[in-house]
């Protein structure tokens, strides 16, 4: 569970768009989320708010995640055709290695393999890093919030 103690409403949302939570806020979340299961994703929010304040507080943190989700899905989908294209390319310098004389034929092949490692180099890694945030993000999208009135005596 994540705790979230607000003095302010204010706080909780971003300077210029009011739709979608502060940045401060948003890190926030990103780092204690890390820390707990994904299927234990749930926020509680101390504070003192009206009813109307406390839905627009979930639907700002509702929002700025699937906001996040569909922003890594666009990547995943552009990301999935730039590799294509990289990876024909780095097909086409190795065999183009074959035709070429002296050092062209040696900086087309390694710019060829390069270019593969590259891709390579992503699906492998860069790949599973953004989803496992977008797991991340559809998590925080859908998640469970409640409310705590804030307590003077403590």
């Amino acid at each position: 569970m994540i705790k979230i103690k607000l003095d302010k409403y204010k706080d909780a949302f971003n300077t210029y768009d009011q739709d979608v939570i502060s940045e401060s806020l948003e890190n926030y979340i990103n780092s204690v989320v890390k820390m707990i299961p994904l299927n234990d994703v749930k926020i509680n929010i101390e504070g003192k708010f009206e009813e109307e304040e406390k839905d627009k507080l979930i639907l700002a943190i509702h929002k700025t995640y699937e906001k996040k989700n569909d922003y890594l899905d666009y990547i995943d989908k552009h990301d999935h055709i730039f590799r294509l294209v990289l990876f024909l390319i780095g097909v086409i310098l190795i065999l183009l290695s074959y035709i070429l004389k002296n050092i062209f034929r040696e900086i087309s092949l390694i710019a060829g393999w390069v270019i593969i490692w590259e891709v390579i180099y992503d699906l492998l890694f860069n790949s599973v890093k953004r989803k496992r945030k977008k797991h991340l993000y559809k998590e925080l999208s859908n998640c469970q919030i409640t409310f705590k009135k804030e307590n003077k005596n403590e």
